[in-house]
């Protein structure tokens, strides 16, 4: 779209507003004081659709952001970097997670699984997104938000919780070890 077609649909929608007693200018002039926090994610670089099998989780992606992560090596602030300059350029706040799900090793259980490859494998790439979102609070100047994305909730269904509830709490102590001054 055009810069001038924006503007005349500005125009008209400014008009339309004014009827309803709303001044657009100035909403938009308080907007413009709001930080705006975005959500990364991992871009589209989880597997969803393109898998041809049931997702496990919430998010459903392509899978195909160039570049994606191909294995656990490949998750590393150095990926996102062009995205951590890319807000400060434009004076943008990031949050970010780490996703445990649809994932050929999220299954039912992740931090909680009895496993201890799975487990691990889980605990490490919930330290790394910790310590990108650390990078990306530490050059924003203000801490990412980050939270941690994890359906072990069927830890709640079993026979053994305490174990499974245990599992779950060892593997979090493990990952909030680490002291990370740029993101909560």
């Amino acid at each position: 779209m055009k810069e001038k077609d924006i503007l005349k649909a500005y125009e008209y929608a400014r008009e339309r507003y004014a009827t309803l007693g709303v001044d657009t200018d100035k909403a938009i002039a308080e907007l413009e004081k709001q930080q705006i926090s975005l959500h990364c994610w991992q871009t589209d670089d989880v597997l969803g659709f393109e898998s041809g099998g049931a997702l496990t989780g919430g998010i459903q992606t392509t899978g195909n952001y160039p570049g994606r992560a191909r294995n656990i090596d490949e998750v590393g602030v150095e990926q996102f970097q062009s995205w951590i300059e890319w807000a400060r350029e434009n004076n943008f706040k990031l949050d970010f997670n780490s996703t445990s799900f649809s994932h050929p090793k999220s299954g039912d259980l992740s931090l909680a699984n009895p496993d201890p490859a799975i487990r691990e494998f889980w605990i490490e790439h919930t330290k790394r997104c910790r310590r990108i979102a650390d990078a990306m609070g530490k050059a924003q100047g203000d801490p990412c938000i980050m939270n941690i994305w994890v359906h072990d909730g069927c830890k709640d269904l079993t026979v053994n919780r305490k174990y499974y509830r245990e599992l779950l709490a060892g593997s979090l102590d493990e990952i909030l070890a680490e002291e990370l001054p740029g993101m909560k």
